[in-house]
């Protein structure tokens, strides 16, 4: 059994501000684009923040398959910061490979995040508990 902990207002801030990037990016932004590379640039700088800041705070899970679900967004927006950057290098301009690789990425962002989405509601509706409340009130 884990504890219950509070998400402290950082990582809930962090949380929310990554999502918000990959959201901008991913449906509302034009690839290749200023803004678009500035959200990533952003997204990525969240990111390593937020990984940063893994070694203090240790969010306790229920469900080692959550775990498993969160390693693998993490994996996926770290690819999508890897392969935009690169992107941008004069070494792999126009590389349709890496282009493919950062569309890819994005997608399987997207499929993560559903499924995160859907156990947080599974888990909710199954075991009759709130833990998706400690992202919006800790």
């Amino acid at each position: 059994m884990t504890v219950d902990v509070k998400a402290p207002v950082i990582i809930r801030v962090l949380h929310w501000a990554i999502a918000l990037s990959f959201l901008l990016s991913a449906f509302l932004l034009s690839p290749g684009d200023l803004p678009h590379r500035l959200s990533g640039i952003l997204g990525g700088a969240l990111v390593a923040a937020r990984l940063v800041l893994a070694f203090r705070y240790r969010m306790t899970y229920l469900n080692p398959r959550a775990v498993v679900v969160y390693l693998l967004i993490w994996l996926s927006i770290i690819g999508l910061g890897v392969t935009g950057w690169m992107s941008q290098l004069d070494a792999f301009w126009g590389n349709r490979l890496l282009q493919q690789s950062h569309g890819i990425a994005a997608y399987l962002l997207m499929a993560l995040v559903f499924v995160h989405l859907s156990g947080v509601f599974l888990d909710a509706w199954r075991h009759r508990r709130k833990t998706w409340m400690k992202m919006i009130r800790g």
